[in-house]
C-alpha cells in the first residue's frame, strides 16, 4: 500500500497468513486468562524462601490440579496471608499461569481507581459470573480493601 489516497481495489485484496498471525498477536482476550496481567504481578519472579515457601507453592498447585481432576470439588478456596510485599500476588499469578486454566482474572483496588462503587460492584460480579461460565477458572483478589491512594 504505497498510495493511501488511492481507492481500494476490493477485487484484489488478499489476506495472507502473516496478516492473520499479526492480528492474533494483537487481540487481547476479553474472556479468558490474560497472561500479561499475570506476568506483571511477578516481574522479578518467585524467590525461593525455604521449605515453608515450597510447601505453600506445591499446595496451591495441588489445589488447582484437584479442581481439574475431581468432579466432587468444583470450587476450592485458598487464602494466602502475609505481610505486604511478601509475594502473595506473585505466587497466585504463578499458579494462575501454570494451571493453564481457561479463565484467570485479577481483581484489585488498583484497577478500580476512579470508578464509582456501583461500577466496581458490577465489574466484580462480571468476573465471578464469567468464571462460573468457564470450565476452569481462578479469581485472584488482590488488596481489594485498599482505598486506592498512591503515594509518591
Amino acid at each position: 500500500m504505497e498510495d493511501l489516497t488511492r481507492p481500494v481495489d476490493e477485487e484484489n485484496i488478499k489476506v495472507t497468513m502473516e496478516d492473520f498471525l499479526n492480528v492474533v498477536q494483537e487481540v487481547v482476550p476479553a474472556f479468558g486468562a490474560s497472561t500479561d496481567d499475570l506476568e506483571r504481578c511477578r516481574l522479578i519472579g518467585i524467590v525461593e524462601c525455604g521449605t515453608r515457601h515450597e510447601h505453600i507453592y506445591r499446595r496451591t498447585i495441588l489445589l488447582a490440579e484437584q479442581v481439574k481432576v475431581s468432579e466432587g470439588s468444583p470450587l476450592v478456596t485458598c487464602l494466602l496471608e502475609g505481610s505486604s510485599g511478601s509475594g502473595k500476588i506473585a505466587m497466585a499469578a504463578t499458579v494462575g499461569i501454570e494451571s493453564n486454566f481457561s479463565y484467570v482474572k485479577i481483581i484489585s483496588a488498583e484497577t478500580m481507581i476512579g470508578l464509582s462503587e456501583p461500577t466496581k460492584c458490577a465489574q466484580i460480579v462480571k468476573v465471578f459470573e464469567d468464571a462460573y461460565r468457564s470450565p476452569l477458572g481462578i479469581i485472584i483478589l488482590d488488596d481489594i480493601t485498599s482505598k486506592g491512594k498512591v503515594r509518591t
